[in-house]
């Protein structure tokens, strides 16, 4: 585990030779593949929630056809906590429908990444001892307000979960703002502790989030198919 993250994006960034990958990660252990995705109203109100639909089922068909299927455990749910698929093999992931993509009031990011460290802290003690890896996205079209963040969940305890366990060089969190006209949403996740490579933003046109969900899907497979790989994805981000 490294002391900073500037430790873990200096000391073990890619070098000529390769990505460092520790010893305990020589054989690639299972991924938790994991999606959060906004279901507030404004995803509603402004015609996105079959865009947003599909984007899921694009990211978890992708992960069914990765090399490393067979590898990867797949965990989709909404933003309050709807469990579409909660750790089942990518063969086994099922799909969502518009009908099905319940909607509720709010956008509680902060409460959903606390809700996202405990589920990878528990699934560490779960797997007792047994080599892991995690990578986590994020996805939403707005923001918590000031006078709703978290008082139950506050923002600075999120960013510590967060980069606590990306120290640990076995998870990555990402995120992807859907333009909203107001949230800068680099600094909406960045004060979450998630790292600059790792957020990506779009317009909220269709072919915009296909677009970007497409760039999502490509990264998390990417990120599955070796212990170099993720290694590699940790510090490239969305990025090549």
């Amino acid at each position: 585990m490294f002391a900073t993250i500037k430790d873990f994006l200096t000391k073990s960034a890619p070098q000529s030779g390769g990505v460092i990958v520790p010893e305990e990660l020589a054989v690639l252990p299972m991924v938790q593949v994991g999606l959060i995705v906004d279901n507030s109203t404004s995803i509603r109100s402004t015609n996105c929630v079959e865009a947003v639909c599909c984007g899921h089922n694009q990211f978890v068909e992708k992960l069914r056809q990765s090399p490393a299927a067979a590898r990867i455990l797949i965990t989709t749910v909404t933003i309050h906590g709807e469990y579409f698929n909660r750790s089942v093999p990518a063969e086994e992931a099922k799909l969502v429908q518009p009908d099905g993509f319940l909607i509720q009031a709010g956008t509680p990011m902060s409460a959903a990444r606390s809700r996202e460290i405990r589920n990878i802290r528990a699934w560490d003690i779960q797997q007792q001892g047994k080599d892991i890896l995690s990578l986590t996205i994020m996805v939403s079209d707005g923001d918590e307000r000031p006078r709703l963040q978290g008082q139950r969940f506050p923002v600075a305890a999120v960013c510590t979960g967060v980069e606590m366990a990306i120290l640990t060089g076995r998870h990555c969190f990402g995120a992807y703002g859907i333009d909203n006209g107001y949230a800068d949403f680099r600094e909406v996740f960045t004060a979450m502790g998630i790292p600059e490579a790792w957020i990506m933003t779009s317009a909220r046109e269709p072919d915009d989030i296909y677009a970007a969900f497409a760039r999502l899907s490509d990264t998390a497979s990417r990120a599955s198919t070796s212990s170099e790989a993720f290694a590699q994805t940790s510090h490239s981000g969305f990025g090549h």
